[in-house]
């Protein structure tokens, strides 16, 4: 009895369908990329305290009191 891969996996055998997934998938790569650049980059809301600090712009009295930054 000879395995059968899912139907989705053998749809991917078509070079054309095969094409078109990468496609998207290239696609959806930049949208979360641009979301979480929005979310969690140097100038997202989240990041401004912590970059107002770094810039200057606000002083701290304890080391403590440093927002966390984003890994």
């Amino acid at each position: 009895m000879a395995s059968q891969s899912p139907p989705g996996l053998a749809a991917l055998q078509d070079p054309q369908k095969l094409a078109l997934v990468r496609e998207e998938a290239g696609r959806l790569h930049r949208v979360v990329a641009d979301e979480l650049q929005r979310l969690y980059g140097s100038f997202s809301t989240q990041e401004a305290p912590r970059q107002a600090i770094l810039n200057r712009e606000i002083e701290i009295d304890r080391e403590e009191d440093m927002p966390q930054g984003h890994d």
